[in-house]
């Protein structure tokens, strides 16, 4: 049983890792615009993949 600290912990940094990973792809591919959403959307699926690990 993993505790409330560690469950957020993750979510947080599984949410930056899908950010950063977001953010340089979709930059890379389509720019500012493609940047800004892939960082967004990279985001959220990070957090909730995070939150289950």
């Amino acid at each position: 049983m993993i505790s409330t600290q560690e469950h957020v912990t993750m979510a947080t940094m599984g949410g930056l890792a899908g950010a950063v990973l977001g953010a340089a792809i979709g930059g890379a591919l389509f720019g500012f615009p493609g940047f800004l959403t892939a960082a967004v959307l990279g985001g959220i699926g990070g957090t909730i993949f995070g939150s289950f690990m």
